[in-house]
């Protein structure tokens, strides 16, 4: 949790005589300037000339937005130590690009074991939508009275939950503090005696769903290192710490063990010099079956990756970041990565870093580019500021075009993951899989260079009518394409020839799409007995719920003849030719749409008079 060297980090100067009130500290976070101008991928806090953010966590949301908590270091001159760092900054973004500010009103608790300081917030989510926070809480210890200094030497691990991310409930008492692992120092008589800090915490990969891990630093106890490692009679050196618990509980929290190859692990990298045994802000993330940790050494260092085949190691020395990326990243510290995953299947990863580059501190983020040898570069995200439909109506089976324009540009080629709703005609909107609706889930795109204005790039799809729209139609659809906040407009998918061969429903469309579809055996058929009235048959695998209808050919809703459940086997219906109110309904073509958990059938229906 130290400050990287450098002006633009310095910690102020302690001031002599006793500090002003507490208060004074939460106070002056309600005077908020606005925030910078957006720049892609780079998170300021609010007035980053006074205030900046540092360990952070970001989550996304069900509605696709980030959430990003993160430490807000008072950058005012003359404001000791002691009274920084006292609160969690909360800033939130549709597209990792334009980020802003809301208060996360999470601050220390003047009684609480919290009471000085919060480090390192890290935030993930429980099997039941619950959001977890889990922190370092802080109590500064006097030292020295007069002139009077403080140190932070009780540090606890606590947590707190939410179902909004705006509201908090904090527990009472910390989940894990340094008496609780027996290998851990925990003296805060001692210098660097109580430090037990900076949780990172992630589903356990051998039971995602059952067991979660933590990871912290922490220094060992006397007589607990590695035998023949270095002596450390100063408690400099720290180690990677793991601790687990069960998802059903995240409170109780049972050691997992030292991870011994963390143990003065970049003091293999910068060799005999001094003060290069600290571990900082560390955290995981795998790829093809590698596990990757990165942390912030000593603060003038830069940042160390090293690698294991399982997530509590051993773990072996890769690099430092800025020798894996052929670039200078010593303004880089205090780092994540989290990972978007998309419905098809695939995901991308971010790396994000709080950086001193430039003239105020920001949070960097960038997309991970992996190569074939389990190294990666880093591009910034993709910024798509319009989307845009060339037509705005299209029959099924033929193109339309979806235009996109960049705002940023380089070029690397990436893939666009695309959200796309569906509109039920009555204001609502409803998330469908792209290929249902024959877009498909993530398009390439190639960032040019573009000196005379803005790139624009466009793709053609092939419409295809989603047959379980929900507005109730099944002659149509409409919907949008949403790519990280920014909106498509509306393009209606009409079905081709109302009038002619529509037999093709009675397909399996959906399963020839590669989402399921119908359960097989399922059929909806059209029969007839003597008379000229219409008959049904609908076939079910097995017992369910199916609903069964009639839409004329503007998709105005005519007769429900099924709804409920219905048993395996063959079902019959009758329409007797009256519509919902009783009345005749006209001679013609009709559709019926067969409804059920397992999947939807519809049928071409002709009523003779």
């Amino acid at each position: 949790m130290r400050l990287p060297a450098g002006p633009s980090a310095a910690r102020p100067p302690a001031r002599s005589g006793w500090r002003p009130l507490a208060a004074l500290g939460a106070l002056a976070l309600l005077a908020w300037a606005p925030p910078l101008a957006a720049e892609p991928g780079l998170l300021y806090a609010p007035d980053p000339a006074r205030w900046a953010p540092k360990d952070f966590s970001i989550v996304q949301d069900d509605q696709g937005r980030y959430h990003a908590f993160y430490i807000l270091t008072n950058l005012t001159s003359g404001l000791d130590y002691h009274w920084n760092e006292r609160r969690f900054g909360h800033s939130r973004s549709p597209d990792l690009v334009n980020w802003a500010f809301v208060d996360s009103g999470f601050a220390v608790r003047p009684d609480g074991w919290d009471r000085d300081h919060l480090w390192a917030p890290s935030l993930l989510r429980d099997a039941g939508g619950r959001y977890w926070m889990f922190y370092t809480g802080v109590g500064d210890v006097l030292v020295q009275v007069s002139p009077p200094r403080f140190e932070p030497r009780l540090q606890s691990i606590g947590a707190a939950f939410s179902s909004d991310l705006s509201n908090w409930t904090r527990l009472d008492d910390p989940v894990y503090d340094c008496s609780m692992p027996g290998w851990s120092l925990c003296n805060a008589q001692l210098v660097n005696g109580g430090d037990f800090r900076d949780p990172f915490v992630m589903p356990d990969p051998a039971q995602p769903a059952e067991r979660w891990l933590m990871y912290f630093v922490a220094h060992y106890a006397d007589g607990y290192a590695p035998a023949g490692a270095k002596p450390d009679p100063w408690h400099n050196a720290y180690v990677l710490g793991a601790a687990a618990a069960s998802t059903a509980d995240p409170t109780g929290w049972s050691d997992a063990g030292a991870i011994p190859s963390t143990y003065r692990s970049s003091y293999s990298y910068y060799g005999s010099k001094l003060g290069s045994d600290r571990i900082e802000s560390p955290h995981l993330f795998d790829h093809a079956g590698l596990w990757y940790l990165v942390f912030t050494p000593d603060p003038t260092k830069r940042l160390i990756v090293m690698t294991a085949s399982d997530p509590l190691g051993p773990f072996t020395f890769l690099g430092n970041l800025d020798s894996l990326l052929a670039r200078d990243t010593e303004a880089w510290f205090a780092s994540d990565v989290f990972r978007q995953r998309y419905a098809d299947g695939t995901s991308d990863d971010y790396f994000a870093c709080v950086s001193d580059e430039g003239s105020a501190r920001r949070i960097e983020i960038r997309q991970i580019q992996w190569g074939a040898d389990g190294r990666f570069t880093l591009v910034d995200p993709i910024r798509v500021f319009r989307l845009e439909w060339t037509t705005t109506t299209v029959e099924e089976g033929g193109t339309a075009t979806l235009r996109f324009y960049l705002a940023n540009y380089d070029t690397v080629t990436r893939l666009a993951h695309l959200q796309v709703e569906e509109l039920d005609g009555r204001g609502g909107r409803w998330p469908v899989d792209a290929a249902r609706v024959g877009l498909p889930a993530a398009v390439p795109v190639v960032k040019r260079t573009w000196a005379g204005g803005w790139p624009a790039m466009t793709y053609a799809f092939a419409a295809l009518v989603d047959p379980d729209d929900p507005d109730g139609d099944p002659t149509s659809t409409s919907f949008v394409v949403k790519f990280r906040g920014v909106e498509s407009g509306v393009l209606t998918v009409r079905v081709r020839g109302v009038s002619g061969d529509l037999d093709r429903h009675t397909g399996d469309p959906l399963a020839a799409r590669g989402d399921g579809g119908p359960r097989p055996g399922t059929t909806l058929e059209v029969v007839r007995g003597p008379s000229a009235l219409p008959g049904l048959r609908v076939t079910l695998v097995s017992a369910e719920p199916a609903r069964l209808e009639l839409f004329d050919t503007s998709g105005r809703r005519v007769r429900v003849l099924l709804d409920g459940a219905l048993p395996a086997g063959v079902t019959s219906a009758v329409w007797d030719g009256s519509d919902l109110r009783g009345a005749a309904a006209p001679p013609g073509l009709y559709l019926a749409r067969l409804v059920t958990p397992s999947g939807t059938r519809v049928a071409r229906v002709a009523l003779l008079r």
